[in-house]
């Protein structure tokens, strides 16, 4: 796989969790988190993870006003989100591509 940044203790190379092939290529980093496809079933996921226990961390550290912010916990479940997010799905359908 080639990456453009640092990979340390924190992170844990994996193999591709739909066919478990090793081969991937990098398509892009969003906020230094690498997203690779796997050039055997086209699956994009992200390639190193970082370790669960470094996640936990993170999300204890980061995510606790986000996730329990009022708005977003309102947003989230909205009854017509819901809605609007099946109405997407015969469209995906059409287009061959949609992850479940």
């Amino acid at each position: 796989m080639s990456q453009s940044f640092a990979v340390d203790e924190t992170w844990s190379v994996r193999c591709c969790p739909a066919c478990s092939a090793s081969k991937t290529k990098l398509l892009f980093l969003k906020e230094n988190v690498p997203f690779v496809e796997c050039t055997v079933c086209q699956t994009v996921y992200i390639n190193p993870l970082h370790l669960k226990i470094y996640l936990r961390q993170l999300y204890q550290n980061l995510g606790a006003d986000y996730f329990t912010d009022q708005a977003k916990l309102a947003l989230d479940f909205d009854p017509n989100r819901y809605w609007r997010e099946i109405s997407i799905i015969p469209k995906q359908l059409r287009q061959g591509r949609l992850l479940m």
